[in-house]
């Protein structure tokens, strides 16, 4: 999840620390997606194990030369692949009513000629898109993914809170959730396992399948407002943070915007 800039605060008619005593049902809402990596951590990881293992066989020294090359060859272009992540600021700007919700992404500053429609009670979500042909397309995925059923086996979640840590996030006062996930792809022995610290308001509800379509079941009640994902490698993880809230919606937002209708 492949993980939005601030924004003035509109809650200036409430009180500082907004509650959940009127469940909100609607509302405007942005998130900002950004990406960190130690580089010498990810070095550590990546690299060094692929030098030593190269280092301690018994090949001829010749043919070590050739693999040490390959190895840091390949290292050199992940690297510039995540880098490109990493430089990446991705921002979704939300508008969701009674369990609907349609979206809008920007990419540093410039929008994404694209919109996801989400269906919270049945986890749909439908995405359309202008191709490079100038094509409308469309793809439509319930969460977990189309063929999960089929492919991953051992599927568990869990969750953690910590209610001795809270944080004010836009004036929603925020809980701390610990969320793992795990799952098996079947036939591989290995078992994929995502974890998430996340700080969660019970004001109104957002599913957590709009960050990551394998958070596929309703493990709480409420919106997370800030999420640290952790990948399988301990170098690298994402923040997504809200960074503004209105109770000012405009509806039509919820709809397909004209341009794809054409």
């Amino acid at each position: 999840m492949k993980p939005l800039f601030p924004f003035l605060l509109l809650f200036g008619f409430l009180s500082p620390a907004q509650t959940s005593n009127a469940q909100i049902t609607e509302g405007a809402i942005s998130f900002e997606t950004k990406t960190y990596v130690d580089w010498d951590a990810y070095e550590r990881e990546s690299l060094k194990p692929q030098l030593d293992a190269i280092e301690q066989s018994d090949m001829p020294e010749d043919l070590k030369k050739e693999k040490r090359a390959e190895a840091i060859r390949m290292y050199q272009l992940g690297k510039t692949l995540i880098a490109k992540v990493v430089e990446t600021v991705e921002v979704m700007d939300l508008v969701f009513s009674n369990g609907l919700a349609g979206a809008e992404r920007s990419l540093n500053g410039a929008k994404e000629n694209e919109f996801t429609r989400y269906v919270f009670d049945s986890m749909n979500m439908t995405r359309h898109y202008i191709d490079q042909t100038g094509t409308h397309r469309q793809f439509s995925m319930k969460s977990p993914p189309a063929g999960t059923e089929l492919n991953w086996s051992d599927i568990r979640h869990s969750v953690r809170i910590d209610t001795s840590d809270t944080k004010e996030i836009l004036g929603f006062k925020c809980v701390k959730y610990y969320v793992e996930h795990s799952h098996r792809m079947k036939g591989a022995g290995e078992i994929t396992r995502s974890a998430y610290e996340m700080y969660v308001t019970d004001a109104f509800e957002l599913p957590l399948y709009l960050f990551d379509p394998i958070l596929s079941e309703k493990l709480f009640s409420g919106a997370a407002l800030e999420i640290k994902y952790f990948a399988q490698i301990s170098s690298g993880y994402s923040i997504v943070r809200a960074t503004s809230f209105s109770r000012d919606v405009d509806r039509s937002k919820l709809d397909l915007p004209e341009r794809f209708r054409k």
